[in-house]
């Protein structure tokens, strides 16, 4: 009989939590001078939960909890479709993962929001890259360039280019390894004429631009500071590779950053051709009003203002100023992308789906945790 009544009082308890959510979603768009009575409304739905948590014998967040793990069951086959599409994720993210991560949102409301931005993750593994590396080569090369391309990476060997082409090599048959070179830039530079050498860097993605420049400034040796990417070309290096064809391959390609980086290439005498698999643009969000994620405006408004909310403490352990801090609650360079690799998520992508740290005074476990 008291199992049924706490039953009783946790459904009721959800409905004045999704009460109180609406509430605050009708406060939020008044500030910062909301009417009084909808503040009077506010404390009516926060005291009838207190009531149903001190009825049932619980906190707040204990009842939430128990109403969270309710939802999450009616969930189930949503969270089921998720670990398919997810299960190559270095995290592995199985149901049990998902689960306690959708948790940690508290509210139905909330985990439901939190769940359709999982539900729209743009998630690139190991198998797609080999599919859009196929694509590329055999249909995007002309037969002319296939015979000059020589694919290298950009950077070193614990770069993510590195592990592209690693990646690429993979996803050819013993016949194809034999007809297609991957070598490392100095091997190509001694082993083969620049003017009958297409050179083509792999990488996964471009966002800002600036390690790409980085590495070409250091190859030249007029990078500044002491972190380093690639040691100094020799001269004559250099100038086979001002003197070659260049081309830079990469899975998703941000047009502000490959603009920055063909343009501060041309300042040091390289001219590069850049061909990205994805395009897209930073100032391209998932909680912009053209966005497919959400359909809904409310819901829209509601996800972001969550996302920005958890992703500020998140980042509480940076020593960043707090107009920064805020900028990159929701992805560096405020990109609000929803980008996830099989191996690392890159810091375009809001930080709620991969940063460890503290929300609410509690640790957060991301989903698709960051390397490195």
């Amino acid at each position: 009989m008291a199992s049924k009544r706490s039953e009783q009082l946790s459904k009721q308890r959800q409905i004045y939590e999704k009460d109180l959510d609406d509430l605050e979603h009708q406060i939020a768009i008044c500030q910062p001078f909301p009417p009084v009575n909808l503040l009077r409304q506010k404390e009516f739905f926060e005291d009838k939960i207190r009531e149903c948590d001190s009825a049932i014998g619980g906190t707040r967040e204990q009842t939430a909890l128990n109403a969270g793990d309710h939802f999450l069951k009616e969930m189930a086959p949503f969270i089921k479709e998720l670990v398919g599409r997810f299960q190559t994720h270095f995290n592995r993210p199985n149901e049990e993962k998902i689960s306690a991560y959708l948790k940690q949102f508290k509210t139905n409301r909330r985990i439901a929001l939190a769940l359709q931005l999982i539900q729209k993750i743009y998630f690139v593994d190991d198998a797609k890259i080999g599919d859009i590396f196929r694509e590329f080569y055999f249909q995007k090369l002309s037969p002319d360039l296939r015979k000059k391309a020589v694919f290298t990476g950009l950077g070193g060997p614990k770069d993510s280019s590195y592990l592209i082409n690693y990646l690429c090599s993979k996803a050819l048959d013993e016949k194809e390894k034999r007809e297609i070179r991957f070598q490392e830039i100095k091997d190509i530079c001694r082993a083969r004429a620049s003017n009958d050498t297409v050179v083509i860097f792999l990488d996964d993605n471009i966002g800002s631009g600036k390690q790409s420049v980085r590495i070409f400034e250091e190859w030249v040796g007029l990078a500044k500071g002491e972190h380093h990417y690639v040691g100094r070309l020799k001269d004559d290096e250099i100038n086979w590779l001002r003197g070659s064809k260049l081309m830079y391959f990469v899975l998703i390609g941000f047009e502000e950053g490959m603009n920055s980086l063909r343009k501060e290439l041309g300042r040091y005498g390289f001219s590069i051709e850049i061909q990205p698999a994805v395009r897209t643009r930073e100032d391209e969000h998932c909680f912009d009003a053209t966005s497919p994620v959400f359909t809904n405006a409310i819901d829209r408004v509601d996800a972001c203002e969550m996302t920005r909310t958890i992703g500020y403490d998140l980042l509480k352990d940076k020593k960043w100023s707090d107009p920064l801090r805020k900028e990159r609650s929701l992805g560096y360079g405020n990109s609000q992308k929803l980008i996830v690799f099989a191996y690392n998520t890159p810091t375009c992508t809001l930080p709620i789906l991969w940063k460890h740290g503290f929300y609410d005074g509690r640790e957060w476990m991301p989903l698709f945790p960051r390397r490195g």
